[in-house]
């Protein structure tokens, strides 16, 4: 009799033990608000120091105490792909700003298959509105996941290039739609453009040329050409400075060093997700960063990685360091604290930011002199 019952109560135990797994798994993009919100509360934090497998840095990169009266930056981590019909891979950017008087800025939209990464680091935050959205340029891996955004936050202004991409991108077509649905009022930017983010941080619109033909010989937009066309940005709080230029390929980039000999940034989203279409040699030897971040899921070229580290530059990304924040102050100091450590085989082939003095918790400070 009593084997039974100790069998009996075995199985119970077991029973409980399936449901509470089962109760665990992640959500997908799609999931509800309910689930989302669970994402962004799952993070402990802890950690034990100096073991990469182990630290969960995710609290203090979303830190809003941390965060107060400076202007944050987070490179936000979107490590999932979206494929379209013809089998094309995206990676997608999205990148969060924050001023220090509390504004908000959301600088293009992922791809639609990290939206609920994207939500679940508002809410982290406890940011229900932006008060700026902008799309650098038109393509379904920076616009395509205003479909979820809608539908947790609020939009007070929205900014945009000139492209009108409705014949090329459903998409695109119907982020139109949804932000006339909304009443968001939207603006065109162009070079020579300044608007204001808070009180005390300006941003110089650099590109589009007010010039620029969005079509070819033909009339037809094409991807290099909407990718040249994208909003380029540089921040200015104080000495500090930022830098995002969305897509530019390298002719892009040349167009824009012919027009600007003495740019610089301290803090930079690299071109084109960090590919070898962009961040060319000259690019990289002009705008002298101090950090700089691709936004992808993989680090697609070595050559770029390493023209950035041999200039000086602290190379960040989501693939190896997960989610980061840069904390600027308006002296010019820095700074950066990342969501994981790199393991070792990471540090060997992109190199240690332990080195340069980051620390067992994923912090470091530096200047924006060298």
């Amino acid at each position: 009799m009593k084997k039974n019952i100790m069998r009996f109560l075995a199985i119970l135990l077991a029973m409980a033990l399936t449901v509470g797994l089962s109760a665990c798994e992640t959500p997908d993009a799609d999931t509800t608000g309910q689930s989302m919100a669970a994402d962004a509360s799952s993070a402990t934090g802890e950690s034990s120091a100096g073991d990469p497998e182990s630290f969960d840095g995710t609290d203090l990169v979303f830190d809003v105490e941390a965060g107060k009266g400076k202007f944050c930056i987070y490179f936000l981590n979107t490590p999932k792909d979206y494929v379209n019909e013809s089998g094309i891979t995206h990676a997608g950017d999205s990148v969060l700003l924050t001023s220090p008087d509390g504004k908000t800025m959301m600088i293009d939209l992922n791809n639609g298959a990290n939206d609920a990464e994207i939500i679940a680091s508002l809410q982290r935050l406890g940011i229900e509105k932006l008060d700026y959205l902008v799309f650098s340029h038109p393509h379904v891996d920076h616009i395509n996941g205003y479909r979820s955004l809608f539908r947790y936050v609020s939009v007070d202004q929205c900014y945009m290039n000139a492209e009108d991409y409705s014949q090329n991108s459903t998409a695109y077509a119907d982020l139109i739609k949804t932000l006339k649905a909304k009443n968001v009022p939207v603006t065109i930017l162009w070079e020579g453009d300044t608007i204001t983010f808070g009180d005390e941080i300006t941003v110089d619109i650099m590109n589009p040329p007010r010039d620029y033909d969005f079509t070819d010989d033909r009339g037809v937009g094409t991807a290099s050409i909407a990718n040249n066309g994208s909003i380029a940005m540089l921040f200015h709080y104080g000495e500090a400075t930022y830098f995002t230029g969305g897509d530019l390929y390298q002719e892009g980039e040349d167009a824009f060093l012919e027009r600007y000999p003495d740019f610089q940034a301290d803090i930079a989203k690299l071109n084109h997700h960090g590919r070898s279409t962009s961040n060319s040699k000259a690019w990289v030897e002009r705008i002298r960063a101090r950090l700089v971040c691709p936004q992808d899921n993989a680090i697609n070229s070595d050559v770029v990685w390493g023209r950035f580290r041999k200039n000086g530059a602290i190379t960040v990304s989501a693939t190896l360091d997960g989610a980061s924040v840069v904390r600027c102050s308006p002296d010019g100091t820095y700074e950066l604290q990342v969501q994981k450590l790199r393991s070792e085989e990471n540090e060997n082939s992109y190199g240690s930011l332990r080195d340069l003095g980051l620390d067992d918790k994923g912090y470091m400070t530096f200047t924006k002199k060298r």
